[in-house]
């Protein structure tokens, strides 16, 4: 389950940075803001993944990239239903920003002095970040970039829909609370 999570959570990271400079543009940005958005995000991104460092000792992996994944969802709505874009691409960043090394937090403890875990995960994450752009590419080549929003919804919505399940199978408690 968490190789399924972090390929749709990669796809929807990946879709973003790929898209942000041309949905920006095509909102009568200058390319300038288009560029600067996407300088956001990454800043945001980093930002998240060091401000999260405290809660991980208050918080179990599973319970953060959970919370992060509903958090996600709601910045992307946020995008696609308010002119605020450039804002809403900053707090998209900061809250994607724990679920990558969380999840591989997560998958390390389920599989621990397992060193195929991280290459798996590897894996899995470069198969999202292949596909999900790609698909958005092609879907929005036909669409348009209006659609953009709701584009990476799909993928936010299946990452937190599988470490959801994940979380439900309690594959984690016996490392976490030990």
């Amino acid at each position: 389950m968490l190789l399924a999570g972090i390929c749709f959570y990669v796809g929807v990271e990946v879709g973003a940075t790929g898209w942000i400079p041309t949905y920006m543009i095509d909102k009568n940005f200058s390319a300038q803001i288009g560029a600067s958005a996407l300088a956001i995000f990454f800043l945001s991104l980093a930002a998240g993944r060091i401000v999260i460092l405290p809660f991980a000792k208050k918080f179990s992996p599973t319970e953060i990239v959970i919370a992060s994944c509903v958090l996600i969802i709601i910045s992307v709505s946020f995008i696609g239903l308010t002119n605020f874009a450039l804002i809403g691409f900053a707090i998209m960043g900061f809250v994607c920003g724990p679920v990558f090394p969380t999840a591989m937090v997560w998958a390390v403890r389920i599989n621990p002095g397992d060193p195929r875990t991280a290459g798996f995960m590897m894996f899995a994450a470069i198969l999202g970040a292949t596909i999900s752009p790609s698909l958005m590419g092609i879907i929005m080549d036909s669409t348009g970039t209006d659609i953009f929003p709701w584009l990476l919804m799909v993928p936010a919505l299946l990452t937190l829909l599988v470490y959801a399940i994940a979380a439900r199978q309690k594959i984690a408690e016996h490392i976490e609370h030990h």
